[in-house]
């Protein structure tokens, strides 16, 4: 259940998300729950909400707007929808405590009832709590690696819609001719590109692997557990 199969991944998750400020809160290893944040990383976090809002709202609007060809659009759509959709998870401006309560439930939950009873260990887990498992290690891996490989291809193709450099008309012809400034102002453009997407797929990801994914094969096991009570053999 929660404690044995996802509680690993969410402290490496929290611990990633800690330190680039995507999250309202953060894994206390004493209390051995999610807590808010406080202070100074709230405007942090707050800053960074408006920002993913602002990045898919720029990003559709060149693609909507922009003068590129049909193919070229298509290509893009898939990137405007896969930021949105984390977007709006991640999306917490006035920190609503609601998904970390769901979260901490769940551990609280094993800890105070099923922990010593008849918690299924390793050996006894579930296929779709293993197959749940196995898909949030899989999608964890991906959200790290997805921003590098943007980065790979606005590197080869700076100007591949709907990226940030694609707005500039006649971008290749500009892009074609070297300066070292402008040059510094692409690597800083591509690198603002990456720890954007870094922070709005980790947040996003964030509340619906662990609060969404994991509580559904959380739940099933618990019904299972109680059916066992219930309708013993």
């Amino acid at each position: 259940m929660f404690l044995n199969d996802f509680l690993q991944l969410l402290k490496t998750t929290a611990k990633i998300c800690s330190h680039l400020k995507c999250l309202p809160c953060e894994y206390d290893v004493q209390k051995q729950r999610l807590v808010r944040i406080r202070g100074r990383q709230i405007i942090i976090f707050r800053i960074q909400c408006i920002l993913s809002v602002l990045y898919c709202v720029v990003m559709f609007l060149n693609l909507a707007l922009g003068s590129f060809q049909l193919i070229e659009k298509l290509i893009g759509v898939p990137f405007l929808l896969m930021y949105i959709n984390v977007t709006n998870a991640g999306w917490n401006f006035d920190l609503d405590t609601t998904p970390i309560q769901v979260i901490n439930g769940f551990m609280q939950f094993e800890v105070t009832q099923a922990r010593g009873q008849d918690t299924p260990g390793d050996q006894n887990i579930s296929s779709t709590t293993r197959g749940m498992k196995m898909f949030l290690q899989l999608i964890n891996v991906s959200v790290a690696v997805m921003p590098l490989l943007i980065l790979g291809l606005v590197t080869y193709r700076p100007c591949s819609p709907p990226f940030l450099l694609s707005i500039i008309p006649n971008c290749e012809a500009i892009l074609c001719s070297f300066h070292w400034a402008r040059d510094g102002i692409v690597l800083g453009v591509h690198l603002l590109e990456t720890w954007i997407a870094w922070q709005m797929l980790f947040s996003g990801f964030t509340w619906i692997g662990f609060a969404y994914c994991a509580g559904i094969a959380c739940v099933l096991d618990y019904y299972t557990i109680l059916k066992r009570y219930t309708y013993p053999s």
